[in-house]
């Protein structure tokens, strides 16, 4: 069992399988409805199928673009303030398609929360995190504990 574990790995320069990992912390507040752009890159990896050579630059600004096309494990956490009515967030593809939301309707306390899929992306859609709420006091905001992130990594190649 460990042997066919081992083989089913991503391996770098394997010519057949492109790896790609992101991983970005949340960076300060955000109220009302945005798409969040303020995101600290951690990790940005992309080997191409065959390559040795990290090409990164899959994530900016708080866009993710699949370089590849492929299903994709998306992740995405947040930490909602105490103030205003609720708070709701999705995972957006291409700008307007949600493939999943969370969120919080408790206003007298902080609260954390996210959640994760897994996609099928085309080569170059796009993927972002929009804090829907409409209210200016329907807040998420960072603190120096890393409740913010937005993981992504491939997990398959496109059929």
């Amino acid at each position: 069992e460990s042997m066919v574990a081992a083989k089913n790995r991503h391996i770098v320069g394997d010519a057949a399988d492109a790896i790609i990992v992101v991983d970005a912390d949340f960076s300060g507040s955000a109220c009302g409805p945005t798409t969040l752009t303020s995101w600290t890159e951690n990790l940005d990896v992309y080997f191409d199928a065959g390559s040795t050579t990290d090409a990164s630059g899959n994530f900016a600004s708080g866009t993710f673009t699949a370089k590849e096309a492929g299903w994709y494990h998306i992740c995405a956490f947040l930490r909602f303030r105490n103030t205003g009515n609720s708070n709701d967030v999705t995972i957006l593809k291409n700008g307007s398609t949600r493939l999943a939301a969370f969120g919080n309707a408790i206003t007298y306390d902080w609260r954390s929360t996210g959640t994760c899929l897994t996609t099928l992306l085309a080569l170059n859609d796009y993927i972002q995190i929009k804090h829907e709420s409409g209210s200016s006091s329907d807040c998420v905001e960072e603190t120096t504990y890393h409740y913010g992130k937005f993981i992504v990594h491939n997990v398959a190649n496109a059929a």
